[in-house]
């Protein structure tokens, strides 16, 4: 409890009372101390949240990737850390320290990240002012071109009505002056029609008889490829009918003589396997006969060692 002046009347602060009392009470030590330790400690999560925004380049997208695995306590490591490795920052390495489940700062460092919160907002506030004022000057210039555009139409639309008055009244005298010219030019037209009429059945006549002419012979020409064209493929139907029996006949054939081949080629086989089997049983008649003659010899030949002992 501190009292604001020595003889407690209403309304009276005494500056150097109150100091006095805090400096025997030991607040400004307390203060001092906590100071030169750790004074401000938030947790892993209200850190991160709270100074993210100051986070820059690949610092940022680890972040991020942290706090999307809700690994705030790595998140914390790896936000502090970029703040010590940008020279920017300005904050110290022994400012700062995380624990298990807090964030301890030193009073050097609350000050400089207050700083450059401080900072990031007050740039964020003047980004979403200059967008409001935008926007405020949009909504005013599309009003005013809105009034302009309806002043424009009215006045258009006055001097239109004045022009459609003037274009009524030379209306009028235009009227009259083609009813007269009319009258004369259907006098005109009705000669000129007559001899028209003329005109035109002579060149009907003459295009009709031309285009007949034209009709004839490319009708003529139209039989002519008509013709060719069936000739044509009458005769590429004949060469694919003598292909295809061609075909048969060459398949026919060939398989004929792939058979006699192969035939040929197995009796080729049996006449070599039994030709190998005879000389095979040859060769192995006289290796036994060669062995049988070596034992005869043999057994004489003890015999008459027995007989001569």
């Amino acid at each position: 409890c501190t009292n604001p002046n020595p003889k407690t009347p209403p309304a009276v602060f005494d500056r150097r009372s109150v100091v006095e009392q805090l400096r025997y009470q030991g607040v400004l030590q307390a203060v001092e101390v906590s100071r030169s330790g750790f004074p401000m400690r938030l947790r892993h999560r209200q850190g991160v949240l709270r100074f993210r925004c100051l986070a820059t380049g690949d610092t940022r997208r680890r972040l991020e990737a942290e706090i999307a695995r809700c690994d705030f306590a790595s998140a914390a490591q790896i936000l502090f850390k970029g703040f010590v490795d940008d020279p920017n920052a300005g904050l110290v390495e022994d400012t700062w320290a995380v624990g298990s489940t807090l964030i301890f700062l030193k009073q050097a460092a609350v000050e400089v990240l207050s700083t450059a919160l401080f900072a990031r907002r007050r740039s964020a506030a003047r980004s979403v002012q200059s967008i409001w004022r935008c926007v405020l000057q949009r909504g005013r210039f599309v009003m005013i071109r809105q009034a302009v555009l309806r002043l424009q139409a009215h006045g258009r639309g006055l001097m239109a009505r004045r022009l459609s008055a003037a274009l009524r009244r030379h209306r009028c005298a235009v009227r009259l002056q083609c009813a007269a010219r009319g009258r004369s030019a259907r006098r005109r037209l009705c000669h000129l029609m007559f001899a028209l009429g003329r005109l035109q059945r002579a060149i009907r006549a003459w295009r009709a008889r031309r285009q007949l002419a034209r009709c004839l012979g490319s009708t003529v020409r139209i039989q002519r490829w008509r013709r060719r064209t069936v000739r044509r493929l009458k005769e590429k139907r004949r060469w694919s009918c003598a292909l295809l029996v061609q075909r048969a006949w060459r398949g026919h054939t060939g398989r004929k003589v792939c058979k006699l081949r192969i035939a040929a080629q197995q009796r080729r086989r049996k006449a070599g396997s039994r030709l190998l089997h005879s000389w095979r049983t040859r060769v192995c008649d006289r290796v036994i006969h060669r062995h049988e003659n070596r034992d005869v010899m043999g057994g004489e030949g003890k015999l008459d060692r027995a007989s001569v002992g």
